[in-house]
């Protein structure tokens, strides 16, 4: 039934992926503070929010996604990518004017604390 809807078993595996990237999206803007913040601020608050069950849930499929992608496979790539790219403006839209350079640095230094802290504690 649910081949109905998509053609291709990547349609389906690439809707599922940015469904639940919607999600994690629209969490992430929600624990943000709502603009003008330093980068520091920014990582802080994702930071604590990626502590929960939830988060660390979605966390863990995001790096199996991402290892997926650092193969070369689809639609793994192009749902990273993605997802990697909204992520990062969604930071950089945060960001005070003159920092809104920083959004890739805020983004790698999360997602390097949140794997060092999925793979330690």
């Amino acid at each position: 039934m649910i081949m109905y809807y998509f053609a291709t078993k990547d349609d389906l595996v690439s809707a599922a992926l940015e469904m639940i990237g919607d999600g994690f999206a629209a969490g992430m803007d929600s624990a943000m503070p709502e603009g003008n913040a330093t980068p520091n601020q920014i990582l802080e608050t994702l930071s604590q929010t990626m502590q929960s069950d939830e988060a660390q849930a979605i966390m863990r499929l995001w790096f199996e996604i991402i290892g997926l992608a650092m193969r070369g496979q689809e639609p793994y790539r192009k749902t990273a990518s993605l997802l990697l790219t909204r992520s990062e403006e969604q930071i950089r839209n945060k960001l005070r004017s003159n920092q809104k350079h920083r959004a890739r640095e805020v983004l790698n230094a999360l997602e390097g604390r949140v794997m060092v802290s999925l793979l330690l504690d």
